[in-house]
């Protein structure tokens, strides 16, 4: 799997989320909460190994990231608070090549695709936590992570793992 498209699922995973929060509570009143939120930083990813880095593909990966964010019909805001993501960004803040083979190896030592799922499933929990109100609402945990645990299972899937299974 590339990079480009590991983050296409997560913004995928996180445009899901702030649709079913925009429907809850209203777009005014998210955008509110998300002005107003101070989520932590993620932490470093995982060590991204690499098989190959240049692959070829038709093209080129700001372009599929731009054309799928604006397959997700968000609204000019929303898009922008998708942009800003803090796991999204600090990936491509990394400089990685976003072209690049994620490892999809099954030993310990060559598990950074499957680290990586983890981690931005982790993130994700935290994310929503850091949220104020009105944004504090019974099931808020529940609404975010229907996509998420989408994003994990469909991930771990293609990366040959059996996404329930208690070693996933």
């Amino acid at each position: 799997m590339r990079l480009v498209r590991f983050l296409i699922h997560v913004l995928e995973a996180h445009a899901e989320t702030l649709k079913r929060l925009a429907e809850i509570i209203g777009e005014d009143a998210l955008l509110n909460a998300l002005e107003n939120m101070n989520a932590p930083n993620p932490q470093n990813p995982g060590k991204i190994t690499t098989l190959e880095t240049n692959t070829p593909t038709d093209a080129p990966p700001y372009d599929e990231l731009q054309s799928t964010v604006a397959d997700f019909k968000l609204s000019p805001a929303l898009e922008d608070h998708l942009w800003s993501y803090p796991y999204y960004r600090m990936i491509i803040e990394s400089m990685a090549d976003l072209n690049m083979q994620l490892d999809t190896g099954h030993s310990e030592s060559q598990n950074s695709a499957r680290q990586m799922v983890e981690e931005a499933f982790d993130y994700s929990r935290i994310w929503i936590k850091s949220l104020k109100p009105p944004l504090d609402f019974p099931g808020k945990d529940t609404v975010s992570q229907a996509a998420w645990l989408q994003f994990r299972s469909t991930i771990l899937r293609r990366l040959g793992y059996r996404p329930l299974s208690p070693t996933a």
